[in-house]
């Protein structure tokens, strides 16, 4: 299920009092490098409205990110725990399901070629989720941290 679709579930669950505090903290900075979302609007926003905003604003991954911090913060955590299961098992089932609709039994026997690299960056009030580690084994890990 896409992101647009997991957050719009989310938040159908919630009560349109918890609506209303969901906006509220959505005007504060809940995550540093995502600027808050101004108060005029929010004002009136049906929960489908919300997302296409929070999704505008922050891209997918980081309206997820930040969904799940203020539902977190409003003690919502069993609908907090449903929408980070269900996006997670999305992304781990989405690179499964391409490889598997484009093998044939002549290519599921050769061997997989090395993984790339890896870079993350992030520009001036973007942020960079930590990515999930899953399956396999690793040499070294380095990561670092630069903030100017």
């Amino acid at each position: 299920m896409s992101a647009p679709q997991l957050l719009l579930d989310a938040l159908d669950d919630i009560k349109e009092a918890d609506l209303k505090r969901f906006h509220f903290f959505l005007n504060m900075k809940v995550v540093d490098s995502c600027k808050p979302i101004p108060k005029h609007q929010l004002e009136n926003q049906s929960r489908d409205g919300t997302v296409g905003i929070m999704i505008d604003r922050y891209g997918e991954e980081s309206a997820v990110a930040v969904t799940n911090l203020i539902l977190e913060k409003m003690g919502l955590n069993n609908i907090r725990a449903k929408l980070m299961r269900d996006y997670e098992e999305g992304r781990s089932s989405a690179p499964s399901s391409n490889a598997t609709s484009s093998s044939s039994s002549s290519s599921s026997s050769a061997p997989a070629p090395p993984p790339a690299a890896l870079t993350m960056s992030a520009q001036q009030g973007s942020i960079v989720i930590a990515p999930t580690i899953s399956s396999g084994t690793i040499g070294t890990m380095n990561i670092s941290i630069t903030k100017p």
